[in-house]
């Protein structure tokens, strides 16, 4: 038994010792009888059996009775389905589901937007053409930016002679001057 550790039981075949037995949650993974039973089936790298091996996302584990285990969740991730085969699952910062902690929906209900989360704080994004012009996302995006009104932008108003708004959510919104419809020597009369 000196030749290796964790060794329960050995035999010689062939001049060369031989491991035929580990001590309890141990095991010669790398089938070499001079370093005996070296593998604790304890530790991260061999948990349960060897070679396998518990890589958890987003967490710091460890192996007891066999099985990976999350000690804990790296910043800014949660566990909140509490399973272990998936480790720390949701960024709380940016989840809709999970919004600042588990299980905070955030609510999807406000007319012309979707909502999101960022840093940890249910918010809304606005449809194209829509505009949160009065920072409350519970009423949702209220104006459409191709008016007068909000032309482009909340309140950017079109006044003096560009008095219309004109444009495409792709290329923008700008304030224009309305068509003349007299002759192009009296426009402006």
């Amino acid at each position: 038994r000196d030749f290796a550790s964790h060794v329960a039981s050995a035999r010689c075949e062939e001049g060369l010792c031989v491991v035929t037995e580990c001590d309890s949650e141990w095991y010669d993974c790398n089938q070499e009888p001079r370093d005996g039973c070296e593998s604790s089936l304890t530790d991260v790298e061999n948990c349960g059996g060897c070679g396998i091996a518990c890589e958890l996302y987003h967490s710091t584990e460890a192996c007891g009775s066999g099985l990976c285990i999350i000690v804990s969740c790296e910043e800014p991730w949660y566990n909140c389905d509490q399973r272990t085969d998936n480790g720390c699952e949701v960024n709380p910062q940016r989840d809709i589901f999970n919004c600042g902690e588990c299980d905070n929906e955030c609510p999807d209900d406000a007319p012309h937007s979707m909502a999101v989360c960022n840093g940890e704080r249910c918010d809304i994004e606005c449809d194209s053409e829509w505009g949160d012009c009065d920072g409350d996302s519970s009423n949702g995006c209220e104006p459409i930016l191709s008016t007068p009104e909000n032309c482009g932008a909340c309140r950017r108003q079109c006044t003096g002679t560009e008095i219309l708004c004109s444009g495409t959510v792709e290329d923008g919104f700008d304030c224009i001057a309305p068509p003349c419809d007299s002759p192009p020597d009296r426009c402006g009369d």
